[in-house]
Parts: C-alpha cells; sequence; structure tokens
C-alpha cells in the first residue's frame, strides 16, 4: 500500500469550502482535491479532482475505477477519508 498525506488548504475568501488536498508521501506530490462546488449551494457533496494530467499514478494507488468510486460524490470528509483508507494508508497529521 501506498502512503498519503492530507492537508488543508484554507481559502481566505468566504465564497467557497476550504479544500482537502492529497499528496503522494513522500514526493509530495499534489493528487487529488477534495471540494465542495460553488455553482450548487443546495448540494453539499463533497467531490473529488484529479491534480495530474496522466491518471497512471492515481490508477496505481487508488485503482483504476477510482474516478467512478468517488463520482457521486461524498456526504462529509469522513466518508471521503474512510474511502481513501481502503485504498493506502493515510497520515491525517496535518488535518
Amino acid at each position: 500500500m501506498y502512503l498519503v498525506k492530507l492537508v488543508w488548504y484554507k481559502k481566505q475568501d468566504n465564497r467557497e469550502d476550504d479544500i482537502l488536498l492529497v499528496y503522494s508521501w513522500p514526493n509530495f506530490k499534489e493528487l487529488l482535491q477534495l471540494r465542495r462546488p460553488i455553482e450548487d449551494k443546495n448540494n453539499q457533496k463533497w467531490h473529488v479532482r484529479s491534480c495530474v494530467i496522466d491518471d497512471k499514478e492515481i490508477c496505481k494507488i487508488f485503482g483504476d475505477r477510482w474516478y467512478y468510486e468517488t463520482l457521486h460524490g461524498f456526504n462529509t470528509v469522513s466518508e471521503f477519508c474512510l474511502w481513501l483508507e481502503e485504498k493506502a494508508y493515510v497520515d491525517k497529521s496535518s488535518c
């Protein structure tokens, strides 16, 4: 299993929520972002966004079906973390 590190990016404005960043470790490459879109204020689901052009590294860590498993979003950050922990070792020390 691979190790990933979670880091909260604190937004400076109140228009949207903070973003949870998922980095591969130890090379500290940003892989995924967990965020709530500002466009849909009625939908409070958290959605996953890839941060790399080529998904090979993401597929290697989270599996080939990571996109479909995350497509409909997560109700809570904790729910996302549970999904992550099924795929990789998760360092939450920065959260």
